[in-house]
């Protein structure tokens, strides 16, 4: 009996391996342009779960994984399960990415660099740091293939939360109009596709 078991954990450790290895597409630039960010003057606030969700900029965009990180027993892990670091541009670019180690924690991210192969204002204006926040159940299928090194796609909004006995609340930091400078947003994902 124990001997199955061992090899069940083995062959179950060996398919997570193999199924989390990064995704490469050779040197050069993959998700060239910005994600684009529309401003909205007014969109009323809607129910999700247990949550009163406010959308405060349409987002669309293709844009690479840097890192995936997913929560299982953090607090928020029942309405955003995964976050995602993405990057465009140089950002997008195996020859710049292989150079910097993207490592997340605590719904935070971090970048430690070999050395700078763009300049550090550069890294942070092509990355960012997003909170998925699943649409619907197909969405959430969809987030749970996207693998570091991907091209992913997305369409929705940048959001905050808050819960509906206003127990919490939980903000996009937005220091401008666009992504970057080390910022985190809750984006509400109505659409995404992987490459």
């Amino acid at each position: 009996m124990l001997k199955h078991i061992v090899i069940i954990l083995f062959f179950s450790g060996a398919y997570l391996l193999w199924d989390s290895r990064p995704i490469t597409y050779g040197h050069g630039v993959v998700a060239p342009n910005s994600p684009s960010i529309t401003y909205l003057l007014w969109e009323q606030p809607f129910s999700h779960k247990n949550l009163l969700v406010t959308p405060i900029r349409r987002i669309e965009g293709e844009m690479r994984v840097l890192s995936k990180n997913w929560y299982l027993l953090d607090d928020k892990a029942d309405i955003v399960p995964y976050d995602l670091v993405l990057g465009w541009g140089d950002m997008s670019d195996e020859k710049v990415i292989g150079n910097i180690k993207v490592s997340q924690r605590n719904r935070n991210y971090r970048m430690e660099m070999t050395r700078h192969p763009i300049p550090t204002k550069q890294i942070g204006e092509q990355s960012t740091m997003i909170h998925a926040l699943p649409s619907s159940k197909m969405i959430q299928d969809e987030l749970n293939k996207v693998r570091r090194g991907n091209i992913i796609t997305i369409k929705g909004y940048i959001v905050d939360v808050k819960s509906k006995d206003e127990s919490w609340f939980w903000k996009s930091d937005f220091r401008n109009e666009s992504l970057g400078d080390r910022d985190s947003q809750i984006v509400w994902i109505e659409e995404i596709s992987i490459q």
